[in-house]
């Protein structure tokens, strides 16, 4: 999450590997999402990143403005296919600041691969993505592709919750 006042925004992506999953798309594993935050509060999608399939790296045009106004986005990155280096640019002369989430605290998911993003069409459409955006809150995802069998060596290692706190 970031402010700038950058008239354009853009991205180049350096991945593990390009996208070699038939049954999901290449832009769900290897691609790009950016929003922006509207009047009302909520995010809208600006753009979806663009590239050649079989690529490993790539660089994308993900907006342009007229006015020079100070938005806040969010960029939600590569699921599957691991980016090893992402740089945004914006325009030489823009400020470009960070974004808190407005409510404090994480939640953590744990789950399968349906939670991990399994089969997304983009990676602002993974179920923890979309609430983090709709609550302005942080979310950490532990979704594991086959598996999530809630081990006990997984209980462990959540973090304790207020409730369990207070107890």
């Amino acid at each position: 999450k970031f402010s700038t006042e950058s008239r354009a925004i853009s991205v180049r992506v350096k991945l593990l590997m390009p996208a070699n999953m038939e049954y999901m798309s290449a832009v769900g594993q290897c691609g790009v999402d950016l929003y922006v935050r509207t009047e009302d509060g909520s995010y809208r999608l600006l753009d979806v990143s663009r590239f050649d399939l079989k690529a490993s790296e790539y660089e994308a045009d993900l907006g342009r403005f007229g006015d020079g106004s100070m938005r806040s986005y969010i960029l939600h990155l590569p699921i599957y296919m691991g980016a090893t280096d992402v740089t945004v640019g914006l325009d030489d002369d823009a400020l470009c600041e960070p974004v808190d989430f407005s409510v404090k605290g994480r939640i953590a998911v744990y789950g399968t691969s349906i939670v991990q993003g399994g089969c997304v069409s983009r990676p602002g459409m993974l179920p923890t993505s979309i609430l983090s955006r709709r609550l302005d809150r942080e979310f950490l995802n532990f979704g594991f592709s086959g598996a999530a069998y809630l081990e006990p060596e997984a209980a462990a290692a959540e973090p304790e919750t207020e409730a369990a706190q207070a107890a």
